[in-house]
């Protein structure tokens, strides 16, 4: 690892989080001659060291241990013993544990977490900040043009499979995820809030102080944005593993064909020139699918 993060400085690579292991599930995790516990005891271990190496290079660090182990005990707790934080054979874990491996990372890398503030006025004009710009509205709505989206999680509120299922039992939101609505001048004690198609009612306490939209609303206007631009990225993606993994990383397989036919090392730079021209054209579908 230390040589890892040597030839990182050498190559002059200036943003470089440092991550710990994550963990393995309290439950599903069975290796002949280690207890789960163990099991995470020692990678509690290789923690330390990767927070060490992380002080020693002065890079950032991203706690993914200490966030797993402690959300999966909570998560255990609320959902039942059966319910898989770090996957059900114990080490991959589905979409709720890779929220929390992002979660670390994104705290690691220095994210705000502002996505923005919108502030309803009742005896005035709206108005908006944080990449979003307010196109009109009257009698208590605001319509706004949004440049900057929250993340938008899916409708399962119980499986692993699921990033809502985990909310209840992690900060993701407070940390990450804040487009908060403030109401002005709110003659009444309580008001219904409507967030796209989903209304919820709020105390007038509550709205001065200013409520965080994707912590409260299960639905969003986003939604339907959102989940573009994953397909996208997930075609991107399910490209590039068998890209990378199953043919350029194998090149070098081929050194002396390559080093001694021109007409083999021709063949492979073209292959690969092919394959990195359909990537950047998935690349550029996933920047394309985020928009206003």
């Amino acid at each position: 690892m230390r040589l890892v993060l040597a030839r990182l400085q050498e190559l002059g690579v200036k943003n470089v989080v440092v991550g710990s292991p994550g963990a393995v599930d309290t439950k599903f995790f069975a290796r002949p001659g280690a207890t789960p516990a163990q099991y995470n005891d020692n990678l509690a271990h290789l923690r330390d060291i990767d927070q060490k190496l992380a002080l020693e290079a002065k890079y950032a660090f991203a706690n993914v241990h200490d966030n797993m182990v402690s959300v999966m005990a909570k998560a255990k707790a609320g959902l039942g013993d059966d319910y898989d934080v770090c996957g059900r054979d114990g080490v991959h874990p589905n979409a709720n544990g890779q929220l929390l491996m992002a979660q670390s990372f994104l705290k690691g890398l220095g994210v705000s977490g502002d996505i923005g503030e919108i502030t309803v006025d009742l005896k005035g004009a709206g108005s908006a900040i944080g990449g979003h710009k307010v196109l009109g509205g009257k009698d208590g709505t605001v319509e706004l043009e949004s440049a900057t989206w929250p993340f938008c999680f899916d409708g399962n509120p119980v499986g692993s499979g699921s990033t809502r299922s985990i909310l209840p039992y992690t900060s993701f939101n407070q940390d990450l995820n804040r487009l908060i609505l403030k109401v002005k001048n709110l003659d009444a004690p309580k008001a219904k809030v409507t967030w796209g198609t989903e209304s919820k009612e709020f105390t007038k306490e509550q709205l001065t102080a200013g409520i965080n939209l994707p912590a409260e609303f299960a639905k969003t206007p986003f939604d339907a944005a959102f989940q573009g631009l994953l397909s996208a990225l997930g075609a991107k993606q399910g490209y590039e593993t068998p890209m990378i993994k199953g043919l350029i990383t194998n090149f070098r397989n081929f050194a002396e064909d390559i080093k001694n036919d021109a007409e083999f090392a021709a063949a492979i730079s073209t292959l690969k020139q092919k394959m990195l021209a359909k990537q950047e054209k998935l690349d550029a579908r996933c920047a394309a699918s985020w928009c206003p």
